[in-house]
């Protein structure tokens, strides 16, 4: 089967999106398959079992202040480069602005098509301050997936809060993690002492993700004050040097991968997920658990938001997640079970789902 893989940003860039468009094509090669991206940027590239992907690049432009980040230009036709590929399917990697040329082109040629909500676009708007447009940016993502033949969600969460937006047609595609990758056997105790000093007793602290204003890592700053707390960054973006500076006792790493990755992550005691993607699919939460790394409390100043998949919230020696509002100060969340999703837009608290084994679930 040709499968057409569109998505808003790619390689340079370092972000979920890509990550999954790329774990997804290897997959799909892997089964024999014939994927092909569709981005703003990118060249073709080899899976890890060693299969070649191509990659059709579309116009685009640079987006200011993120180094390597290019998106589509708006108003792309993408029916000649759909005639040319042929695909049996277009898969939309959390779409936007070429999703939509995607959606429609995908329509006009009779191609089946799949959206993926991967992203929690109205939470940047929030964190920019710029929820006036909240309602607008809605309207148009309501319409561009009630426009696909259907419409995956990385979890209940998710589904209920795109339901109550009136987007139709859902389907729980749920994610996981590499659990060879991102194994408690990985940790480096040589590594560990880098990050303590030697100091014995002391807590590493890690945040993992792009330094973005709205991953709020600055939140991360009084930690670097206390006694016997180690904080480590790793990652890289626009928030880089002002992080730098707002927390200069904190070890900033830049930009890992693979192996390196996996060590590092291994390695810490306390991981920091990024609360800003409310509605995301949360691969961190099963990298944390699957490493043997311990997740500090939720979201912060947020943590009465359901900001991870309740499916995957679960108390044990690797994680122990917070829900204030259903269960009372702090007191942990049931997991009880509930519906995915509500039949309709009336205002209804979903329960949580039955703890699921996030670390035997994979990213295909």
């Amino acid at each position: 089967m040709r499968v057409t893989l569109v998505a808003e940003t790619f390689s340079p860039a370092v972000n979920g999106v890509v990550n999954s468009v790329i774990r997804v094509a290897g997959a799909l090669a892997a089964r024999g398959h014939e994927p092909v991206v569709v981005a703003p940027s990118g060249e073709p590239f080899r899976t890890r079992d060693g299969h070649l992907v191509d990659v059709v690049r579309v116009p685009a432009i640079g987006v200011p202040g993120y180094r390597g980040l290019r998106v589509a230009r708006p108003g792309v036709d993408l029916r000649p480069v759909l005639r040319e590929l042929r695909p049996d399917v277009v898969h939309l990697a959390s779409p936007a602005v070429l999703g939509w040329s995607a959606v429609r082109a995908a329509a006009e040629l009779d191609i089946a098509s799949v959206a993926v909500f991967q992203t929690d676009l109205s939470g940047f708007l929030r964190r920019y301050h710029l929820r006036a447009l909240t309602p607008a940016l809605w309207s148009s993502l309501r319409r561009l997936h009630n426009s696909a033949d259907l419409t995956l969600v990385p979890s209940s969460t998710t589904g209920y809060h795109l339901r109550r937006h009136g987007v139709s047609t859902l389907e729980l595609w749920a994610r996981g993690v590499d659990g060879t990758l991102f194994h408690p056997a990985r940790r480096d105790e040589r590594l560990r002492a880098e990050f303590t000093g030697g100091e014995l007793g002391a807590t590493v602290v890690g945040f993992v993700g792009r330094l973005a204003a709205e991953k709020r890592v600055a939140a991360l700053a009084p930690l670097t004050r206390l006694p016997g707390v180690r904080v480590v960054v790793v990652g890289d973006g626009p928030r880089r040097r002002a992080l730098e500076k707002l927390m200069p006792d904190a070890r900033f790493l830049g930009l890992r991968t693979g192996t390196d990755l996996g060590r590092i992550v291994a390695s810490l005691d306390r991981r920091r997920s990024a609360p800003a993607c409310r509605w995301s699919r949360r691969p961190r939460a099963a990298r944390s658990i699957s490493s043997g790394t311990a997740r500090t409390a939720g979201c912060g100043p947020a943590a009465t938001r359901p900001c991870s998949p309740r499916r995957w919230r679960r108390s044990g020696p690797t994680a122990l997640l917070w829900r204030r509002r259903a269960s009372g100060p702090g007191r942990p969340s049931s997991g009880g079970p509930g519906t995915p999703w509500p039949t309709s837009s009336s205002s209804i608290t979903p329960g949580c789902s039955p703890p699921a084994d996030p670390v035997h679930r994979s990213w295909h």
